[in-house]
Order: C-alpha cells, then sequence, then structure tokens
C-alpha cells in the first residue's frame, strides 16, 4: 500500500516526524482516526485536549481533511454536526 503524502499549502514548509513525513500529515491521521472512531461529534476544544495540536493547527487539519474528502467523493464523509465534527 502506497502512502499518499499532503502536497498541499498546509504541508508546505513543515517540519517532518523522523520517517521524512511532513507533521501535518501525521497530525490529519490524528484528527482523521480520532473523528473516525469516536461516537459523537468532536469539537475543535476536544480535539486540542486529546491532541497536543493547537487551535490553528486543528482548523487547518479539518478543512484539508474536508477538501480531500470532497474530492475523492468516496463512501465516507466529515460532516460539522453539534458544533464539531463526525
Amino acid at each position: 500500500m502506497t502512502d499518499n503524502y499532503d502536497n498541499s499549502d498546509a504541508a508546505q514548509g513543515m517540519e517532518s516526524d523522523g520517517d521524512g513525513r511532513p507533521l501535518v500529515c501525521r497530525s490529519m491521521a490524528v484528527i482523521e482516526a480520532l473523528l473516525f472512531i469516536s461516537g459523537d461529534s468532536l469539537s475543535i476544544a476536544d480535539l486540542k485536549r486529546l491532541t497536543d495540536l493547537s487551535d490553528h493547527e486543528i482548523a487547518t487539519c479539518v478543512e484539508e481533511l474536508l477538501t480531500q474528502y470532497r474530492q475523492r467523493n468516496g463512501g465516507m464523509i466529515i460532516v460539522e454536526l453539534a458544533g464539531g465534527y463526525q
């Protein structure tokens, strides 16, 4: 399986983790996993409490995830619900 690295503006110029993967990709993967496993919608504050990311980093990652999900037109979507995302 091939990793799909993010080439968006959000990933440009970001530090990388030990594997050379941009941190924004790693952050997006963490947020995506949290949204997927949560039974409830998660707000920016919830995601901040669960991660070590800033409000801005979370908002950037969520917006990029929303864009990616819309573009791939797959069977799953992320929706804004009850002041959070699910």
